[in-house]
C-alpha cells in the first residue's frame, strides 16, 4: 500500500504524514506573477515537505499512468518548439484555450480518476490511500498552479480526453496537440475544422474526470496566410518557426545594451537563457546575433560575465 510504503521510506509515522495531509492546503506560498495582458497569475506554491511527498507520490504512482503521446506539455524532451513543429505542414490552425486549468481538477474528480485508473492499471490502492494522494495534492480541494505534481496529474486525468480528440482527428486527417490548456488542431483545409471546435464541447460535456470550460475570447481560427502562433512561436507563412519579431527586437536592444555597458547585470540570466532558446528554436536568426554582435559577445552572455574586452559601438540606428 501507497500509505505504507511512504511511512517506511519517509521515516515519518502515520500519525504525522496524516497530519501533513490534513493540513496541506494551509502550507502553501501565494504570490502573483504579472501576465502579458497586464493582470496577474496566482501561484501557489507549497512547503519543501509537501513537495517532497508530492513528488514521491509522482514517482511511486502517478508516473505509472499513461500520457498521450498529443499531449506535448510537462514531459520529458517535449517543448513548445516540439508543439509548434506538428503544426507546420499545415495551413490553418483551430486554437482552443481553457479557463482555470489547474484549478478545475477538483478533490472529486482526482478522486474518481484514482480509482478507476488504479483498477485498470493493476496498482493496488487503499481508500486511505486515495484520500491520502488528493489531501497531498490539493490546496483547497483543487490543484494549484506552482505545485510539482499538477502538471503531470492533470496529463494523466486528461488521457481519455486526449485519445478521443486524437482518434477523431485522425480519422479526418487533422493535427492534434494540447500544451496544458491550449488545444491545436490544424488542417491543410479551414473546411476540415469546421466541426472541430463542437466536437470538442461534446467531449468535455461528457468528460468525467474533470469539469472544463472553453475560453472563448481565446479561441480562434489561425491561417498561414497571417500570422499562426502557436503556443509562443510564430509560424511564418513560408512554414519555419520563429520567435517573432517583438521578440527579436526586444533581445537585439539588450544585446546593445549589453555589448556597450548598459545593461543592468540582473538581466542577464534571463537573457542568457533567451539565447540558449533562441538557439534551439531559431538557429539562423542566433547565427545573425552571433555576426552582428560578435561571438565573444554571445559568450560573455553564456557565462554570465561582463564583457571585458574593448569592442566596437554599435550605433542604436543599426537595429
Amino acid at each position: 500500500m501507497l500509505f505504507e510504503a511512504l511511512q517506511t521510506q519517509s521515516g515519518l509515522s502515520k500519525a504525522q504524514l496524516s497530519w501533513l495531509a490534513t493540513t496541506a492546503s494551509k502550507r502553501y506560498k501565494i504570490y502573483q506573477i504579472p501576465k502579458h495582458n497586464g493582470s496577474f497569475r496566482t501561484i501557489a506554491q507549497p512547503s519543501k515537505e509537501i513537495k517532497a511527498i508530492q513528488r514521491w507520490i509522482i514517482s511511486y504512482f502517478v508516473k505509472k499512468l499513461p500520457i498521450h503521446d498529443a499531449a506535448v506539455a510537462y514531459k520529458n524532451g517535449s517543448s513548445i518548439k516540439i508543439n509548434a513543429f506538428r503544426h507546420v505542414n499545415t495551413f490553418f490552425t483551430l486554437r482552443v484555450d481553457f479557463k482555470n486549468f489547474f484549478p478545475s481538477f477538483k478533490y472529486n474528480n482526482i478522486t474518481n480518476f484514482i480509482k478507476v485508473a488504479s483498477k485498470k492499471y493493476g496498482i493496488n490502492l487503499s481508500e486511505e490511500d486515495v484520500d491520502f494522494i488528493c489531501k497531498i495534492s490539493c490546496r483547497n480541494n483543487e490543484l494549484t498552479i506552482g505545485a510539482p505534481i499538477s502538471p503531470i496529474l492533470t496529463n494523466v486525468m486528461m488521457f481519455e480526453f486526449d485519445h478521443l480528440i486524437s482518434t477523431w482527428c485522425k480519422t479526418r486527417e487533422l493535427i492534434y496537440t494540447r500544451y496544458a490548456d491550449d488545444i491545436f488542431i490544424s488542417s491543410n483545409s479551414p473546411y476540415c475544422l469546421k466541426d472541430a471546435l463542437s466536437e470538442i464541447r461534446q467531449i468535455i460535456t461528457n468528460y468525467k474526470f474533470v469539469d472544463l470550460f472553453i475560453n472563448e475570447e481565446k479561441t480562434k481560427f489561425l491561417s498561414r496566410k497571417y500570422r499562426r502562433t502557436i503556443t509562443g512561436l510564430v509560424i511564418t507563412p513560408s512554414g519555419k518557426i520563429s520567435i517573432g519579431l517583438e521578440w527579436k527586437n526586444k533581445i537585439k536592444n539588450q544585446i546593445y545594451h549589453f555589448k556597450v555597458g548598459k545593461l543592468d547585470l540582473n538581466d542577464l540570466p534571463a537573457l542568457m537563457g533567451m539565447l540558449a532558446f533562441i538557439k534551439d528554436v531559431e538557429p539562423t536568426f542566433h547565427e545573425t546575433l552571433g555576426r552582428k554582435y560578435g561571438s565573444e559577445t554571445l559568450t560573455a552572455i553564456s557565462k554570465l560575465q561582463p564583457l571585458t574586452t574593448k569592442t566596437k559601438d554599435i550605433p542604436h540606428s543599426s537595429f
